[in-house]
């Protein structure tokens, strides 16, 4: 048996090599920067490491062996599994470019380089009698230290995951010198091999190559060990309560009274009236609604502006994000008050951004329904594990390669959900979801109580807008009548009013439509850049969310109000305005002004946008509020914002 093994692989040495470069390279995709990035972002993976860890314990041992495999091959068969590899690659850009609709234009630079590297290869192993396999590891351990030098020196630019092409792809200087630095660290140690062969030396790397890579993973493993000591990791969802939030209560209707508040996200006034000056059939087909143009959301992201709007509880400064959903849930707000006259409640919110714990919400909703247990996504958890990795070791030139694919809500992928539960982090695909439900099940009145809900709404959340395209969104295909993706802001924002156009024609046709007050609003608006003395210095501010109202009863075209001055601030009372609930604590409601009542001075949180998932964020972390606009008048107006920094 010793015998036959020592036949396969006869050079000790050369064994050893591949082995322990196979191992590095498998720990660093697999093991050490996916769990890094869970680590300092636990809250966005949804769920917890004993969930994580064995099945990238798997992906690990089954890369490491086929890569190891693919030496091997290298090192028996040299010429032929060279020529069979570069085939293969040519073979897999082609279908990734008009399969899967990747790469765009930059394919046929990929064609040519995997054509040329095909050729030097030939060159290489037929007339300088270069080993196979010796090029073969030198490259990948330039490969392993360029992705290394990448990951601990050359991310500071990396910004939130958006679902979109970035600038990373921007030919700017330093992103080329970035990449020009890749192409030299990887090319160093196959040059000095060739250099060297040339001169009929012998390039001994072995002892140097195995020594460096163990050098990596030691230090991988001693960052990651670290980190998980002093790291705050929440309780992973499935840990806790495996609950869902069932889509069967938003098919169900009380004959005589529905309120209904859908949270739009970044519905921002300039994207809606772009989206109605592009699509003006969207008049008609927004029945009894009103849209509110000089409306302004409190705060500048998603978190903490719903759960204010919906608890009436502002973040202060020093909380954490779980120290404020624990005490905003825990006070008594106007959900309450409805609960408490009678009325049937659902609440269809986003995890990681509204709530941390389904015991703050189950006494509210009505919607939640058992799960036994979350098993892995297989395909879902390997592509999204592998496109982080691959995009935080890549040069800036390559990441959107791997990252404009994934969406903020990428930790729904990572387990299987049922069929008819609302994803725990809404996206893209929750809006479609819902799209799917209400096509496939019916409607009905059968609520003996007056029913309040709230269904949050990816909506306009793509980033792309008019000319820049997105690949996170979604768009309607006027030909089909169906929904596909892909799109900018505008083609989303249009996609998701056809959505609510079926929804709307279904309550339509059960009779509950002109019973129901919907109201929809952004949770916060797109950005706005302003900069403050130093020209470097950049705030994100001043932002109008769309409002749209439809009273009880309200039929016809939809209306433009560009006069009323309101604000996220007054759902509350207007809700148990609808209700018939007044409650004086609650202030001014959206009708009291609507109805001429004086607007005071609004008012608008200036907070430090999130940087996800490259820098710390779980529930321990701190949001910034470094000043408050107040706004008197009209608030798409510059000159009407006014900043009151915080110090």
């Amino acid at each position: 048996m010793a015998s036959k093994i020592k036949q396969l692989f006869p050079d000790k040495q050369k064994t050893i090599t591949i082995l322990s470069l196979s191992f590095v390279s498998a720990f660093m995709i697999f093991i050490y920067t996916p769990l890094d990035i869970y680590l300092h972002n636990p809250v966005d993976f949804i769920v917890g490491w004993k969930f994580l860890l064995p099945p990238l314990l798997l992906v690990f041992l089954i890369f490491f062996i086929l890569l190891s495999a693919l030496f091997f091959i290298i090192w028996r068969f040299k010429l032929t599994a060279g020529i069979v590899i570069h085939a293969f690659l040519f073979a897999s850009i082609i279908f990734a470019r008009f399969g899967l609709n990747l790469f765009s234009a930059s394919y046929i630079y990929m064609l040519i380089f995997t054509v040329l590297a095909a050729v030097l290869w030939t060159l290489l192993i037929n007339k300088c009698n270069a080993d196979a396999l010796d090029i073969s590891v030198l490259l990948v351990w330039g490969l392993i230290i360029a992705a290394y030098l990448q990951t601990l020196f050359l991310n500071g630019n990396m910004i939130e995951i958006r679902g979109v092409q970035t600038t990373y792809s921007d030919r700017s200087l330093y992103n080329i010198l970035n990449m020009l630095l890749w192409v030299v660290v990887i090319l160093i140690p196959p040059c000095i091999y060739v250099l060297l062969l040339m001169k009929k030396k012998i390039f001994r790397f072995e002892k140097a190559l195995v020594l460096s890579v163990i050098a990596f993973a030691l230090m991988q493993a001693t960052g990651l060990v670290t980190a998980a000591m002093s790291a705050d990791l929440p309780k992973g969802y499935d840990e806790g309560d495996l609950r869902y939030k069932s889509y069967e209560n938003l098919t169900r209707f009380n004959k005589d009274k529905n309120i209904m508040v859908f949270v739009l996200d970044r519905l921002d006034v300039e994207y809606m009236k772009d989206t109605l000056e592009e699509y003006p059939h969207l008049y008609e087909k927004l029945d009894g609604f009103t849209h509110f143009e000089d409306n302004m959301t409190e705060y500048m992201d998603t978190f903490p502006s719903v759960t204010a709007f919906l608890t009436q509880y502002y973040y202060e400064q020093g909380q954490s994000l779980g120290e404020y959903w624990e005490k905003a849930w825990s006070l008594h707000g106007y959900i309450d008050t409805l609960i408490d006259n009678g009325f049937y409640t659902n609440l269809y919110l986003d995890y990681t951004s509204t709530y941390d714990d389904l015991e703050q919400i189950e006494e509210r909703t009505n919607n939640l329904q058992e799960l036994k247990r979350l098993d892995v996504n297989p395909g879902g958890f390997v592509d999204i594990t592998t496109r982080l990795s691959l995009g935080r070791s890549a040069p800036y030139l390559m990441k959107n390669l791997f990252l404009a694919n994934v969406g903020p809500n990428f930790g729904n992928g990572f387990f299987v959900f049922p069929k008819w539960a609302q994803d725990l982090v809404i996206g893209m695909h929750s809006d479609l979801k819902f799209l799917s439900y209400i096509k496939q099940n019916e409607f009905s009145a059968d609520v003996e109580e007056s029913t309040f809900t709230v269904k949050h709404f990816n909506c306009s959340h793509v980033h792309g807008h008019r000319d820049n395209p997105a690949s996170y969104g979604y768009h309607f295909d006027d030909e089909s009548g169906t929904i596909k993706l892909g799109g900018n802001t505008i083609d989303s924002t249009r996609a998701f009013f056809e959505i609510l156009d079926t929804y709307f024609n279904y309550m339509k046709e059960l009779g509950v439509y002109d019973n129901t007050m919907i109201i929809m609003l952004a949770d916060h608006g797109a950005d706005r850049v302003i900069r403050e003395g130093d020209p470097s210095f950049e705030r994100l501010a001043k932002r109008t969310g769309s409002l749209l109202i439809k009273p009880f009863g309200s039929t016809g075209r939809l209306q433009i109000d560009t006069k009323t001055e309101l604000s996220n601030k007054y759902l509350g009372a207007s809700v148990l305005e609808a209700a018939g609930l007044p409650d004086l604590k609650t202030g001014l409601s959206y009708f009291d002004l609507i109805n001429g009542a004086e607007p005071p001075v609004r008012i608008m949180y200036g907070t430090e946008q999130w940087i996800l998932p490259w820098a710390e964020q779980g529930s321990s972390a701190v949001l910034n509020i470094y000043g408050i606009y107040e706004v008197s008048g009209d608030a798409n107006k510059d000159e009407n914002w006014a900043l009151i920094p915080i110090n």
